[in-house]
């Protein structure tokens, strides 16, 4: 099950409202991390991430990296190849 907040973000950034999606992505995170909510916690820094770069801010290729970083090595501790991948190639890796 997807985190609601995680889809709100998805949809601010499609709008290109980026504080509002950057609100719904740091809410979103902090909610998978106090579940926990296993699944959810790399997601929710996957997408974050790609907003990020979209956005494309001072700062945000930095703090991106960091999150698909953190994004990479939570799918490997969750067995999830695929996504490791998937992360990894917007790391640019």
């Amino acid at each position: 099950m997807e985190l609601l907040q995680n889809a709100a973000g998805t949809a601010a950034a499609a709008a290109e409202q980026w504080e509002a999606a950057e609100s719904h992505y740091r809410t979103a995170m902090r909610q998978a991390d106090e579940l926990p909510h296993r699944i959810a916690q790399p997601e929710v820094r996957r997408w974050y991430a790609r907003m990020l770069l979209e956005r494309g801010e001072d700062g945000d290729h930095d703090q991106a990296r960091t999150l698909l970083g953190e994004a990479a090595e939570l799918y490997e501790q969750r067995g999830m190849p695929k996504h490791v991948d998937m992360a990894r190639a917007m790391l640019g890796v």
